[in-house]
């Protein structure tokens, strides 16, 4: 599990425990400090589960944040879309990659939403946001007129174009290896109660209950919930709407939108020398 603290992983275990999850005897849950919001931490997440030596065999990409105000990651990316994009971006690839170099194949499972189906994908939103001011080429008021409600969509879109490539290309890795293969699919489980939503006005309007209060799943729930979804599930870049399969938005069908999205992951491994 990864968290932001040791406050946030101890929180979520005893969640868990309360639930009635018990951790099997001879097994271990172990807790990794990650904070989203800075690619470096992710990078080096990803990195001690490498030297570690454990073998990777589910990841489940739920970490998100919503309608947050402008703002900028330390890597120069408007908070939103380094956390919702490019961080599980980041772990998506070298789970992949460690799950292909153990052999013994994975599955990895992507939590999206139904906003991805209104969202799109802008090449201004998605650059470096540093390194468009120093060249002079933010577009002036950027930060005011900054569609932060649009923005998870957008992110969330661009997840399922990346899956969408992912998927093809690992489909040729499975061809080759039918015992060690590696499975990535989407998935949209409906509202947890998280404090996602905490930057929502509808949370701050009188009368009117929270989004949380009206959602099925607490968030240790829904992470069983999503992983169990698609532990089954054989084929590649399958996007589920609850229990059942689901069409993608339809830039999903776009090949040149695909590939554009996973340019713009390429330049941002790039940057941080992957």
């Amino acid at each position: 599990t990864t968290a932001r603290g040791e406050e946030a992983i101890a929180h979520i275990l005893e969640e868990l425990r309360e639930e009635g999850h018990v951790v099997p005897e001879g097994r271990e849950v172990v807790s990794v400090p990650c904070d989203l919001g800075d690619l470096r931490s992710v990078e080096q997440f990803v990195k001690a589960v490498r030297g570690s030596g454990r073998r990777v065999k589910l990841f489940v990409g739920n970490a998100a944040v919503l309608a947050t105000p402008y703002g900028l990651t330390p890597q120069g990316y408007i908070n939103q879309v380094g956390v919702n994009f490019y961080a599980n971006v980041l772990m998506v690839r070298g789970f992949a990659e460690m799950m292909k170099e153990a052999g013994c194949g994975g599955k990895i499972v992507m939590v999206s939403s139904r906003t991805a189906h209104g969202g799109q994908v802008d090449e201004t939103e998605f650059a470096n946001h540093k390194k468009l001011a120093e060249e002079g080429k933010l577009p002036a008021g950027y930060a005011k007129w900054h569609d932060r409600y649009a923005a998870y969509g957008n992110t969330k879109l661009a997840v399922l174009l990346y899956i969408e490539g992912l998927a093809k290309s690992l489909s040729a890795w499975n061809a080759q290896n039918p015992t060690a293969q590696v499975t990535v699919n989407t998935v949209h489980p409906g509202c947890l109660k998280t404090a996602i939503a905490r930057d929502l006005p509808m949370n701050k309007l009188p009368g009117s209950d929270s989004m949380q209060a009206r959602t099925q799943f607490s968030s240790a729930e829904g992470a069983f919930y999503v992983a169990n979804v698609c532990l089954a599930e054989t084929k590649q870049g399958t996007y589920y709407h609850m229990y059942k399969v689901a069409p993608k938005p339809s830039q999903c069908e776009n090949e040149r939108e695909v590939a554009r999205v996973n340019e713009y992951a390429t330049r941002c491994f790039v940057e941080l020398g992957n």
